[in-house]
């Protein structure tokens, strides 16, 4: 898998996406987001602030060799962007052996990035919790995932192993880590304690790529034949968008749910180009948003972030009204949104 995704991403170096100006069109955002996004074609990460309206390479001076970077998440607050870069020490680039990543932190309050990890291994997928005083990440030292947590705020950052696993997330509470693993040979979630240090197995089913509000109620989750949502109340799982019968193939993919738990964002990748659907738990109807890479919402729920084939796009739920924020094609495998405070 690595060997492909790194044979991939040669391929989109061809089309590189360069540094553009910014000239927004269709209705104004009265709203201040700032949206980070990697472009494989030329390996970095841009942050659009659409306050200002400006377009920032925050990774193009992080390292001197080659690299692809890949975001991965905000902070609660906004004023941090985790992200990871793929990359080979100078005089050993192998492009298609891009098998070492490493963590670092861009401030968007001061500019400056901080390097997190330094290892010769991949260490990805970083969350900070919300007061920022933990991150967890995922850790390929041994050969297959394990997930780790630092401690921000003590003189001794070493890392604390938690469990083997992926997908890992911090409940609000930050006293808690949603997470995914297979111990019996089919990934499961797990809840794991970071005060007394022990961890519960939630459900039975097969699933990935969990998506958390803020108010630790529910959870959805790509299942092996559709999207699920997970309720900790009732402690039950239940199938909302199965997938169609067509092909044996997940089709749902990478569900994201609105903060206000009222909607679900997935991928679905059923024809010759993939597309969005936003899910409405109140309607049980699903809007068609169109070939999208990717897509998220903002942190108030009211609109979807997405880059499509004509530019990034947002569009408003209530309204259902869209804007073209950069209006050019944008290749990327990743996309985070926040709001500017």
């Amino acid at each position: 898998m690595k060997i492909y995704k790194c044979f991939l991403l040669l391929v989109l170096v061809f089309f590189s996406c360069k540094d553009k100006s910014v000239a927004p069109t269709g209705d104004p955002v009265n709203d201040n987001y700032v949206i980070a996004y990697d472009t494989p074609g030329n390996g970095d990460i841009y942050l659009y602030n659409s306050s200002t309206k400006s377009l920032v390479n925050v990774t193009s001076n992080v390292v001197d060799t080659f690299y692809f970077a890949y975001v991965s998440s905000f902070s609660d607050d906004g004023h941090e962007l985790l992200f990871t870069l793929d990359y080979r020490k100078r005089g050993t680039e192998d492009l298609l052996f891009c098998d070492r990543d490493d963590i670092f932190s861009y401030s968007l309050i001061t500019g400056q990035t901080i390097r997190i990890t330094d290892t010769e291994f991949r260490e990805t997928n970083p969350k900070y919790s919300k007061d920022k005083k933990t991150m967890v990440y995922q850790s390929f030292e041994k050969g297959y995932s394990d997930i780790y947590i630092i401690k921000q705020d003590l003189d001794n950052k070493n890392p604390v192993f938690i469990d083997t696993g992926w997908y890992p997330t911090f409940l609000s509470d930050d006293n808690q880590i949603l997470y995914s693993s297979n111990p019996n040979h089919s990934p499961e979630f797990y809840l794991y304690n970071l005060k007394d240090r022990t961890k519960e197995k939630l459900i039975n089913i097969n699933g990935s790529d969990p998506s958390v509000p803020t108010d630790n109620k529910m959870f959805v989750f790509k299942g092996s034949d559709g999207i699920y949502k997970y309720d900790f109340t009732t402690r039950t799982a239940t199938l909302l968008i199965p997938n169609p019968n067509t092909t044996g193939f997940d089709i749902n993919l990478h569900p994201k749910l609105s903060g206000d738990s009222k909607y679900i964002l997935y991928i679905n990748t059923l024809g010759p180009m993939s597309h969005a659907y936003l899910y409405s738990f109140e309607s049980k109807n699903k809007i068609d948003m169109g070939i999208v890479f990717v897509g998220d919402f903002t942190k108030d729920s009211k609109n979807v972030v997405s880059l499509q084939r004509d530019g990034m796009h947002l569009f408003n739920i209530d309204s259902q009204r869209d804007s073209v924020l950069l209006p050019y094609q944008i290749l990327s495998f990743g996309m985070v949104v926040s709001s500017i405070k």
